[in-house]
Formats: structure tokens, C-alpha cells, sequence
């Protein structure tokens, strides 16, 4: 499977396509950010390569409802590439089939895992209302056939393990409280949140306290170990205070909002951006 193939030429993608390779996944926005443009994703669909939208956050939009939105502008501007049920697909049933989970989720059929977004609007085509609606709009997530978000109407708040947080100008109730045995065990969204959020504004902080830290965890077993995606050299001790950043080496942080239609200033961002061309800035 392969990220993003910005820099892949019609032969390239002729060459995935006949090698069986799984398909890839295409990020526009985040392209269009960081390279001012964008997969030639017109090549990659003639080539007969599976395409997978994905959101690539941070450095593309919120989630898939955005970058739907992203797609369907770019699709538009090169002469409809996809309708508005094949970017749906794009997210649902071709990456279900790219990791060979086409049995278990990507459709609603029988004997598949009940997992469903539902969104308001039963009025005009579903694919084009499903890439139109935003955050606000979602009534509920169901994974497996159980309710995991939604607004009260869907989700008791009253029900035991769950929260009630305000989130995509909302009140929505949240059932993804894991067990006490997890690692993350008792952990809410809303406490989570304000973990990070102290750690981010904390940052010097933290990273001082990892060097208090790193010589007492010098030897032992990492069952994880972070490494760069664009570091090649050899990982070495994941403790070792010499690699570790110091409180010089970071700044504080603000934690982002988790939706859009939370986040005013996201598409204004996205606009400031030297690299976004003009015509997707006229179009957000």
C-alpha cells in the first residue's frame, strides 16, 4: 500500500497497478499544504489503482468529512473524476478491501460488523448530502452494532461508563470508556484532553522531567520505541537523556480543537497557507 505518490508518473502508477499492489491513499489537502499540489490521482484512476481518501491530520484537514470536501473540489476541477458515491467508497469500501477486511466492515451487509455514521438529511442523493454535512450534523457512531457516540436521543447519558461532553457544537454522549484491565482503563475524552492540553502548554516542563527520568529507565525492556519516519539512522537507547529534547528545544503548545465546526479559524489558516493554490481558496 502507498502514501500519498505525489511524485508518481503514469508509467509509476501503471506499474503499482499491474504489481498487485494494495492501492494507496491520497491526502489532497495535506499535499496541497505542504507541496502546493496535489497526487496526479487522474493517472493513478486510469491506471486502474484502488484510491483510499485519508486526512492525514494534522497536516490535512479534522477527519474524512473533511477531506471528502477536498476531494470532491479537486475531482470537480479536473473534470469529475469520481461521483459522489466513489469518493464514499473511497472511504468506506475500497480501504476495507486494500486490507483485506472487505468481509467484516465497508458495507452494510449481512454478517458484517454493524459500524455506521449517522448523519442528519433523508431529503437528495446520500453520497452528496454525506460529503455537503458536517460535525454538527452527526446523530451517532455505532461500532459493531453498539452505539458509541450520539447525541442523547441514541445514547442514555445516564448509562454507566459513559460522558456527556460538548464536542461539534453539541452535547453528545460517549461510550468508549475502556476497561479497568486496559492500559487506558477509567480514561475519558474529556480527561484526556485536558492531559494533553496541560502537557502542551507544560511542554519545557516535560521534556526537563524526561531528563530527571532517562537515567533511572536506562536498560529497561521498551516494548515501544518512537522512530522518525524521517530518520534513517539506527534507533539507539529509547531512554538515553542525551537524545532526549531539553526544555530549551520546546515550546508551549495549544491543544487544536477536534472538529471543524469547532475550530473557526481552520479554514482562515488553510487560506494563509503560501502554498494552497488560489483556486481551492476560493472554493473553501
Amino acid at each position: 500500500m502507498a502514501i500519498h505518490c505525489t511524485a508518481l508518473n503514469t508509467l509509476q502508477f501503471q506499474t503499482l497497478a499491474t504489481n498487485k499492489g494494495a492501492g494507496i491513499v491520497w491526502s489532497p489537502l495535506s499535499n496541497f499544504l505542504l507541496y502546493g499540489a496535489t497526487t496526479k490521482i487522474g493517472l493513478a484512476r486510469k491506471a486502474g489503482v484502488p484510491i483510499a481518501i485519508g486526512c492525514d491530520a494534522p497536516s490535512g484537514t479534522e477527519n474524512l468529512l473533511g477531506e471528502l470536501k477536498i476531494a470532491k473540489l479537486v475531482s470537480d476541477r479536473e473534470g469529475g473524476l469520481f461521483s459522489d458515491q466513489e469518493l464514499v467508497d473511497a472511504v468506506t469500501r475500497v480501504p476495507a478491501a486494500m486490507i483485506g477486511w472487505k468481509g467484516y466492515v465497508g458495507s452494510i451487509e449481512p454478517d458484517r460488523a454493524a459500524d455506521l455514521l449517522i448523519v442528519e438529511g433523508t431529503q437528495g442523493d446520500p453520497y452528496a448530502s454525506l460529503i455537503a454535512t458536517d460535525e454538527s450534523k452527526i446523530i451517532a457512531v455505532v461500532i459493531d452494532g453498539r452505539p458509541r457516540a450520539g447525541r442523547a436521543s441514541i445514547v442514555d447519558p445516564n448509562s454507566p461508563g459513559v460522558e456527556l461532553i460538548r464536542i461539534a457544537q453539541q452535547n453528545l454522549v460517549l461510550d468508549i470508556i475502556e476497561a479497568a484491565d486496559h492500559p487506558l482503563g477509567g480514561t475519558s475524552l474529556s480527561s484526556a484532553i485536558a492531559t494533553l492540553t496541560y502537557a502542551l502548554a507544560n511542554l519545557p516542563d516535560v521534556a526537563g522531567e524526561a531528563h530527571t527520568l532517562a537515567p533511572a529507565l536506562i536498560g529497561a525492556h521498551d516494548h515501544w520505541r518512537p522512530v522518525p519516519d524521517y530518520d534513517d539512522r539506527a534507533a539507539g537507547p529509547m531512554f538515553a537523556a542525551s537524545t532526549l529534547p531539553g526544555p530549551a528545544d520546546v515550546d508551549p503548545l495549544t491543544i487544536e480543537p477536534m472538529t471543524a465546526v469547532d475550530n473557526p479559524g481552520f479554514a482562515g489558516r488553510i487560506k494563509a497557507n503560501m502554498n494552497v493554490p488560489q483556486w481551492l481558496k476560493d472554493a473553501l
